[in-house]
């Protein structure tokens, strides 16, 4: 039987819609403001030079992840609109205190879905949606 795997959170920031020219060091400097920076992850374009506008950012503690993405989640960087939340890993999290909850993801509980089920979701969507334009298309 095939194990399935679980996603947990940690105090990895999962950061979007950056601005393509902004580089690692610029990442430091803005998360610096929220607590010590472990790592960057810039994802970059294969081949290129060029940003693909998304990076992980590893904080020390979990306090400080919520805390940047509290700060930083819809806050307008270089002229774009961040989106900022934990990132999922399949590893366990060394600690994760009580007070840290992130209001724009459901609780941790609910968040700790196999890619299975992620998977049978979308297809439902799917389904769904051709049922729809079949009706609509129906009437017409």
């Amino acid at each position: 039987m095939e194990q399935k795997k679980k996603y947990t959170l940690d105090s990895t920031v999962y950061v979007g819609n950056l601005n393509y020219k902004r580089d690692q060091e610029g990442l430091k400097k803005l998360f610096s403001k929220y607590g010590k920076v472990q790592s960057i992850k810039l994802v970059m374009e294969p081949g290129e030079e060029r940003s693909k506008g998304i990076a992980f950012v590893k904080m020390r503690k979990p306090e400080q992840a919520q805390s940047a993405i509290k700060g930083l989640n819809g806050a307008l960087v270089d002229g774009r609109t961040l989106k900022a939340s934990f990132a999922l890993t399949s590893e366990a999290p060394k600690r994760l205190p009580k007070n840290v909850a992130n209001s724009s993801q459901p609780s941790e509980e609910s968040s700790l879905q196999t890619k299975d089920e992620i998977k049978a979701k979308k297809r439902k969507v799917k389904k769904g949606l051709g049922e729809l334009f079949e009706y609509l298309s129906s009437k017409s």
